[in-house]
């Protein structure tokens, strides 16, 4: 037998039942009297009283509690702008270093949001994915680049410029 046996035959005493019973009524006869109070103010100034029930409650007692779709720790804004970077990131692969860059922001902010929370995964893991095609275009566009620019330094100038009047003449 352990100590947590029995734990969920526990029933509230006859005195905490009357307790909350009393402290209901209590609540209710002063949210009706707070009701009928407004009501009269607005019959007095020649106004609709069926206003009253609308304009006479008291939001200030409301408890707000966060939202349970809005993580405490920002691990959202951290997936949305991995996502926005990543998309970048495919969209300038052309531009090389601001690919790069945007690219492993992507890649790293979407681990971090990813380790940080467990609501918006899907949008962290697609900044993550399109980061990875944007390091990998980036990548490519280097590549080419310097092989572009090796081959420009192996050419003859004196061939350029046959082409360019080829190119003139058509």
């Amino acid at each position: 037998m352990s100590e947590f046996d029995g734990i969920n035959d526990v029933t509230p005493s006859d005195e905490a039942v009357e307790s909350a019973d009393s402290y209901a009524e209590t609540v209710t006869a002063e949210e009706s009297s707070t009701a009928e109070e407004t009501a009269a103010g607005y019959e007095a100034s020649g106004q609709d009283a069926s206003y009253a029930s609308f304009s006479g409650s008291d939001y200030s007692s409301a408890s707000y509690t966060e939202s349970a779709e809005e993580p405490e720790d920002g691990a959202s804004v951290f997936a949305i702008i991995a996502l926005v970077c990543g998309i970048l990131s495919i969209l300038c692969c052309c531009t090389r270093i601001l690919s790069l860059i945007a690219a492993v922001a992507a890649i790293v902010l979407g681990i971090v949001s990813i380790n940080k929370q467990e609501k918006m995964k899907g949008m962290a893991i697609a900044g993550i994915a399109c980061g990875g095609v944007g390091l990998l275009l980036s990548v490519i566009s280097l590549i080419f680049g310097a092989i572009g620019a090796s081959a420009l330094r192996e050419l003859d100038p004196d061939l350029l410029e046959d082409y360019v009047e080829k190119i003139e003449n058509l």
